[in-house]
């Protein structure tokens, strides 16, 4: 399988030294899966690799390989910069030494000497030569890591790798393809692409952990015949499928499990809007003693139980209400999420508040959203 910007990818990845693959704030599996398998294959090909999320635990995806260089802050300092004109006089050799309080940089012309007219001054903000967005269907997904260095963000050349409808294409090289259940689909075709001889275990791990969460072990109307081939070219790879399978779904907390349960126990269909919605109360968070990360899972958990609706929510009882919104991909979830106001948790899940609104308000708050929002929503 090849795509239309491949070769631009390809070319990027070659001209570059310090890579920074970034995440958005909330990433999923196929998130961190993919990102770990592409910076284990950019480090064979010696680029220097930094992963950043502001997320800071990854529970049950603890056992990938490399998940601990995750890091949840990285610096953008502004260096000094001392640029060279050697149109006339060509640079054979730069040192430096410590000289008291300052340091001398000595630079060594191959023939001629270097004068103060060939030397400028200037500062730049820095942290890589290339930055690689995973799953990341906007830069607003990307939190702090975005606003607080903006300008860097700008001056760097940057790549986009998504499998999702709502993806704004902001970047130099996007290479978005929706008819893939997961961004790791995407990434393992490019990476054969690009030398298929480097994807070990531990990147077919990575990269089959990502296919089995985004299509729910195969369960999810958005697999497809692909999804089944790939998986499979992963396992024989040397990709831990059980090892997968048992970390994402036999690492449930008990808490988790009896929010899920009571939200199982209500779930009510709109078919004519092709949704299913679900309400947890107060009294559920109570008893089941959920904590705000059990709350985000059950949430998760209950989309990915659901195979056969286009939109899903589940509506918690809280002040304010929150309701915790996901699609699949040939949803432009992002109109849906825009229009409250809320944020994104990962690439295809979200979170709105509603103020002023119980949890009695809830079926009648989505009919008539998705009644205004059809036509943007892609339904």
């Amino acid at each position: 399988m090849q795509f239309p910007n491949q070769q631009q990818f390809f070319d990027a990845i070659g001209k570059s030294y310090k890579v920074l693959i970034a995440l958005p704030r909330n990433p999923n599996p196929d998130t961190i899966g993919s990102a770990l398998a592409l910076s284990s294959f950019l480090k064979k090909l010696n680029k220097e690799v930094d992963i950043f999320s502001e997320q800071r635990s990854f529970h049950n995806l603890s056992f990938l390989p490399g998940i601990d260089s995750i890091k949840s802050q990285i610096d953008f300092p502004e260096t000094f910069v001392i640029a060279v004109d050697i149109e006339k006089t060509k640079l054979d050799e730069i040192s430096y030494h410590p000289a008291g309080n300052k340091v001398n940089i000595h630079l060594k012309p191959k023939n001629g000497r270097f004068t103060k007219e060939d030397l400028s001054f200037g500062s730049e903000r820095l942290a890589a030569d290339l930055i690689i967005f995973v799953d990341t269907p906007s830069l607003e997904h990307l939190g702090e890591l975005y606003t607080k260095n903006a300008q860097a963000f700008f001056d760097t050349p940057k790549v986009n790798i998504d499998n999702h409808i709502g993806n704004e294409n902001y970047a130099n090289i996007n290479i978005i393809d929706i008819t893939c259940s997961s961004t790791a689909e995407i990434l393992l075709e490019l990476l054969k692409n690009y030398e298929k001889n480097l994807i070990d275990e531990d990147i077919a791990t990575c990269l089959l952990t990502g296919i089995i969460s985004s299509t729910n072990s195969f369960q999810q109307p958005s697999t497809t015949p692909g999804s089944f081939l790939r998986a499979s070219e992963l396992v024989s790879l040397g990709a831990k499928q059980q090892e997968i399978v048992r970390h994402l779904y036999k690492t449930r907390s008990v808490s988790m499990l009896k929010l899920l349960g009571r939200a199982m126990a209500r779930i009510k269909d709109l078919p004519e809007h092709g949704a299913v919605y679900s309400v947890v109360s107060a009294q559920d968070l109570e008893r089941s003693e959920a904590s705000d990360n059990d709350i985000i899972r059950a949430a998760q958990e209950f989309a990915k139980n659901i195979s056969d609706a286009k939109i899903i929510f589940l509506a918690v009882e809280k002040n304010p209400l929150q309701v915790y919104i996901t699609a699949n991909p040939n949803v432009k979830l992002s109109e849906l999420i825009n229009y409250f106001g809320g944020e994104f948790i990962s690439g295809s899940f979200g979170k709105v508040e509603l103020r002023d609104r119980s949890i009695n308000d809830i079926e009648k708050v989505i009919s008539d959203v998705l009644n205004d929002l059809r036509p943007r929503l892609g339904l």
